[in-house]
């Protein structure tokens, strides 16, 4: 999702130094601008690209994010990056507070501000140690499943479809964590928002997902998203053995972490 983001603003930009070009004369405080907020993206794309894997990456990108928020608090495309990369709960609940409150929310597109306090909302919503909300859903076979059926173990509820390609990236490593641990008290609980369900079924044999997988034909729409705050896919939620949440919207290296240490292994 940050690089897509990436590739965006490398697109407006190029754009935009068109327009500049042809009305050099009258927009030269706008260019000088616009070259600032050029380098402070590129250098948080090098930035990004080179230590997201690292320790003590969340608070220096955190300190990059909010720089870029005070210095450009009315640009809408700032906003639009702040928007999405907090939907990953990679900052504090207090660290995304104090920056949203630099933004300038008259001047940005109304459907980001949206997204930005329904972020904020899933943060209050779903801290850890909190329950997360059980539903039901019908499974490949037609039957009916619920994730309380599965209380007693570690429970991965993941939300997915057929057309998105960064839910068939993380497949084989989710594959490979529910194979070492499947047999230990982990389980997945896997969530489709296809509406096409012929769709959903061959994305299942494709990506040989051998968890319980259940459908919501209403996608986004449907009661249990908007229940959950589902914002894109893949989303997800850990929880243990009663219910409680333990993380969301992980990662596979972060999941398999925490499964070393709430497994003991």
């Amino acid at each position: 999702m940050i690089k897509q983001l990436f590739i965006k603003y490398i697109l407006a930009s190029c754009s935009f130094g068109i327009i500049l070009y042809c009305n050099a004369q009258s927009e030269e405080n706008a260019a000088d601008k616009e070259s600032l907020k050029e380098e402070m993206f590129s250098n948080l794309q090098e930035f990004y690209e080179s230590n997201k894997d690292t320790e003590g990456f969340s608070l220096t990108f955190y300190q990059k994010i909010d720089e870029l928020v005070t210095t450009f608090p009315n640009d809408e495309f700032v906003a639009e990056v702040f928007s999405e990369v907090i939907m990953d709960p990679i900052f504090t609940y207090n660290q995304v507070i104090s920056t949203f409150r630099k933004i300038d929310t008259t001047s940005i597109d109304p459907d980001d501000l949206e997204e930005i306090k329904k972020s904020i909302r899933k943060m209050e919503k779903f801290q850890k140690g909190k329950s997360l909300y059980v539903f039901q859903a019908v499974d490949s076979l037609g039957q009916t499943k619920s994730t309380e059926d599965y209380r007693g173990d570690i429970l991965l509820v993941e939300f997915w479809a057929s057309w998105c390609g960064p839910c068939k990236e993380e497949h084989p490593e989710l594959n490979e964590i529910y194979e070492k641990y499947q047999t230990k008290g982990f389980e997945v609980f896997g969530v489709s928002i296809d509406e096409n369900e012929t769709a959903w079924k061959r994305a299942i044999a494709r990506d040989d997902l051998r968890w319980i997988n259940t459908i919501i034909p209403e996608g986004f729409k449907s009661d249990i998203a908007q229940k959950l705050l589902i914002q894109y896919v893949p989303s997800n939620f850990l929880i243990d053995r009663e219910g409680k949440l333990i993380a969301y919207n992980i990662k596979p290296n972060k999941l398999s972490a925490i499964l070393e240490q709430e497994l003991n292994y």
